[in-house]
């Protein structure tokens, strides 16, 4: 049985992929880094917006972005709910570029269809990889989400956020009905 401690994605390049299909016209490329300057990362193993402009030459404005969809730069990170309401009083502010808005929506739904994904192969066991362990806290944050982005980014993949969330929010209400068969683990003998 896989992990649910990691996702269950197999695509490349999800977010670009959907941010392409946002764009104005906007070619989305993929790139291909040139030397590595450190192995610095996050504790998430992503790369910081100036490694983006560093090794694979993206400009300015895509380390804004990169920037702008971090729900923080700060070490130790804040509690999570903190950061989170911070992140979406950032995404609802009228000064939030729309580029940011586009690549976040990508970002969050593509995180929601893995979730849903992993919640219909892990069950209630998928949440122990989140900070929270909460299924209710993952279905605020991602409900609030919905909600900005439906009014701030209309449009079929804000349409299918908000569907993936209230299939998510179905299925938890119901209960895990498809759990893995789990091998019985045979006492150790006295």
């Amino acid at each position: 049985m896989a992990n649910p401690k990691y996702a269950a994605s197999d695509k490349p390049v999800p977010v670009a992929e959907l941010v392409a299909t946002l764009s104005d016209g906007t070619k989305v490329k993929r790139r291909i880094p040139r030397m590595r300057a450190c192995n610095e990362k996050d504790e998430k193993g992503k790369l910081c917006a100036g490694h983006l402009k560093r090794w694979y030459h993206f400009g300015d404005e895509v380390a804004m972005i990169v920037e702008a969809c971090s729900d923080t730069n700060v070490t130790p990170k804040p509690p999570w709910k903190e950061r989170k309401e911070a992140y979406l009083a950032h995404l609802r502010a009228p000064d939030t570029p729309d580029s940011v808005l586009r690549v976040s929506l990508a970002d969050k739904l593509h995180n929601a269809r893995t979730i849903l994904s992993d919640y219909r192969t892990f069950g209630d066991d998928l949440w122990e990889r989140f900070n929270t362990r909460s299924a209710d806290d993952q279905l605020w944050y991602y409900g609030e989400l919905a909600q900005i982005f439906s009014a701030r980014m209309p449009g079929p993949l804000s349409s299918e956020l908000s569907r993936v969330i209230t299939e998510l929010a179905q299925l938890i209400a119901v209960g895990f009905v498809n759990a893995p068969q789990r091998e019985a683990v045979n006492p150790a003998p006295e």
